[in-house]
């Protein structure tokens, strides 16, 4: 029996740098902790445990990874099993933040009876809302959102701002005390992947060995976020690509928009200088918090989180107001952008939907905004 321990997010709570730097320090965690953290290529991707949260959830719902490499849940979990006793690990570390937002309590049942060879315990970190909704647009938008932030939408019922019932789910199958919910903030303020193994039981890791990854996901700023929202207007949508039978075609928009960033930093093309934050008002910021007082106040209350870290204050940064573009400005902009665009589709080897559909769209839009 080995002790697994389940980091599943929340999303947007610095998943990706931990499990860089988890998947980096693989071998010294093994060797000299005697702490698995799984590499195995059917077990981790992107250096994370995507796989084995796929695995317990159906096709349409697995857009963050590609569909060769979704495995039947009893395939995934009995390999993940083996691969335990194989390496004769008494504590094992598993990371991915798709089991916060999109596992229900009937995921977390099957998932426990795979587990129940071993003891299990659960680490959440929670991010105030305001905060998740920046940083949840970064990633929607590069992952092929048409939206812009839906305030509207954004509401207790929706599980991904609601770590209060992500943590009530959780423990309703593995009990309260196999439960640690932590905040996001307080453990930025020092040390995430201090703060991480020491709820992990695993304090005594000397982290002066560990090999540092660095910052890993860097945040759009509000002017590429516009144009991602404009790009994203005439590129595939995961349900879209679904619908075609073509999932390919999605993660081939994505690379697109990661060429399309790239682009946009090495020319310069856009300022980099107004941050994301601007893209939320104090109105909205304090709309979105009164609507998740009575969450965050059980946060508080029952799981010791800082109350500062989920309150109505607010930090200057995030109050400061932005004058943007002029429309025509704008309109400039984004005819130069899609124009380049529009060329490199013609002459990449996209997958055909794309290239021809999409630049075809992209250039009669960019001919558009220069007449304006």
């Amino acid at each position: 029996m080995a002790h697994v321990l389940l980091h599943i997010g929340s999303e947007k709570t610095g998943t990706t740098y931990l499990q860089h730097t988890l998947h980096a320090n693989a071998n010294l965690l093994r060797k000299k902790y005697g702490v698995l953290y799984p590499t195995d290529s059917l077990l981790c991707q992107q250096r994370a445990h995507h796989p084995i949260a796929a695995a317990f959830l159906s096709s349409d719902r697995c857009d963050f990874i590609a569909a060769s490499s979704q495995q039947p849940v009893a395939v995934m979990m009995d390999h993940l099993n083996r691969h335990i006793d194989r390496t004769r690990s008494d504590c094992v570390l598993l990371s991915a933040e798709h089991m916060s937002s999109r596992f229900d309590r009937a995921a977390i049942h099957e998932l426990a009876g795979y587990l129940s060879a071993h003891s299990v315990h659960v680490i959440l970190y929670a991010r105030r809302q305001d905060e998740m909704a920046l940083s949840a647009l970064s990633t929607d938008l590069c992952c092929g959102s048409r939206d812009w932030i839906p305030i509207d939408r954004i509401s207790p019922d929706v599980r991904r701002f609601n770590p209060l019932q992500v943590v009530e789910d959780w423990q309703a199958v593995f009990g309260n005390d196999a439960v640690t919910v932590r905040s996001y903030a307080s453990a930025c303020r020092n040390s995430l992947t201090a703060d991480f193994l020491r709820c992990a039981g695993l304090g005594h890791i000397d982290l002066s060995e560990f090999e540092s990854v660095g910052r890993i996901n860097q945040r759009i700023s509000l002017y590429e976020a516009r144009v991602l929202h404009g790009i994203n207007q005439f590129l595939p949508t995961w349900r879209e690509a679904m619908r075609a039978g073509e999932p390919d075609a999605y993660h081939e928009a994505n690379q697109l928009r990661r060429s399309l960033l790239a682009w946009l930093r090495s020319e310069n093309a856009v300022s980099s200088e107004i941050a994301l934050e601007s893209a939320l008002t104090l109105h909205e910021r304090t709309t979105l918090m009164q609507r998740f007082a009575h969450i965050n106040d059980r946060l508080v209350d029952t799981y010791g989180l800082e109350a500062p870290d989920f309150d109505m204050r607010f930090n200057e940064a995030s109050t400061t107001t932005t004058d943007v573009l002029k429309p025509e400005e704008e309109c400039m902009l984004m005819a130069q952008v899609l124009r380049v665009i529009s060329q490199r589709l013609m002459h990449s080897e996209s997958h055909e939907s794309i290239r021809w559909g999409a630049a075809r769209k992209i250039g009669a839009w960019s001919r558009r905004l220069r007449t304006h």
